[in-house]
């Protein structure tokens, strides 16, 4: 089956690059560290709900393993930041960047996955109307953008300061703008393949909780630092606005006007008059 292949792939990427991460942070960060703790706390729960995804491989299944991995994720990264002398070590970045990795191959992966399998397959006559045309447009415009913002986001974007005093510089999104833009552009291959007024409003739905996170990294916004942006954050902001506009406007006012394929087309046929 092929949703069990995908669920299967998944579980092993996910497996290996967790591997990866904890076999990296082993050898940074000690082993009293309370940041290695959490990392091998946090990545076996991460990957756990996938054996039931592997067991079960629905939609349903793949879904409620995205849901569990974003909330673990966000409770890690909160819980689990590490101290000031370990982000300056050398190889916290690799460890980081793996510990990413493994984020992204489960949260996109599952979420991809429970969307393409939700699709079904269309005829040339369902490509063929405006709302599917105009639906495939505007993908190709979100891909592309976000491909573009989501590499603006790992440049140094923000020079932080308290005060006047410079205290360091952040990158322009880093991880968590590359997570949120994924998982707002998770519904995009199936509206491509499946361009209905459902999928529509499903991916307006759904990419506004993680735009909406998207645009909290990407502007910047701090409670005790003040945030000098860099144009890597410029076009950050600029790629995000773009996608928010396109995605949460375009796409509703496209479904609401546009005709599909369940809609019959007006009849060309001639009439006859009765005199």
């Amino acid at each position: 089956m092929t949703e069990r292949r995908v669920a299967a792939a998944l579980l092993i990427g996910a497996a290996m690059s967790a591997i990866g991460t904890a076999i990296t942070a082993h050898s940074v960060l000690s082993s009293g560290s309370g940041t290695h703790f959490a990392l091998k706390v946090f990545l076996p729960i991460l990957i756990a709900p996938g054996l039931v995804a592997w067991r079960a491989p629905k939609p349903r299944t793949f879904g409620i393993w995205t849901a569990l991995a974003t909330i673990s994720s966000i409770i890690w990264s909160i819980g689990g930041s590490p101290e000031y002398y370990e982000r300056h070590r050398a190889g916290w970045a690799a460890v980081q960047v793996s510990a990413w990795t493994t984020i992204g191959i489960v949260v996109v992966g599952s979420a991809v996955a429970a969307f393409w399998f939700s699709a079904r397959e269309v005829s040339e006559d369902d490509l063929a109307t405006p709302l599917a045309r105009r639906l495939r447009r505007i993908v190709q415009l979100v891909v592309p953008t976000a491909i573009v913002t989501g590499f603006a986001g790992l440049l140094p974007g923000y020079e932080m300061y308290f005060g006047d005093t410079h205290l360091h510089t952040e990158t322009a999104g880093g991880g968590w703008l590359l997570l949120f833009l994924a998982l707002a552009l998770a519904p995009a291959a199936v509206v491509y393949r499946d361009p209905r007024r459902r999928w529509a409003w499903i991916w307006a739905g759904w990419t506004f909780p993680s735009m909406f996170l998207s645009v909290m990294v990407s502007f910047g916004f701090r409670i005790f630092e003040r945030a000098e942006p860099l144009w890597p954050a410029l076009v950050v902001r600029f790629g995000v606005s773009m996608i928010f506009v396109l995605v949460m406007l375009a796409v509703p006012l496209i479904a609401l006007l546009s005709r599909g394929a369940d809609e019959a087309a007006p009849s060309r046929l001639p009439r006859a008059r009765l005199r």
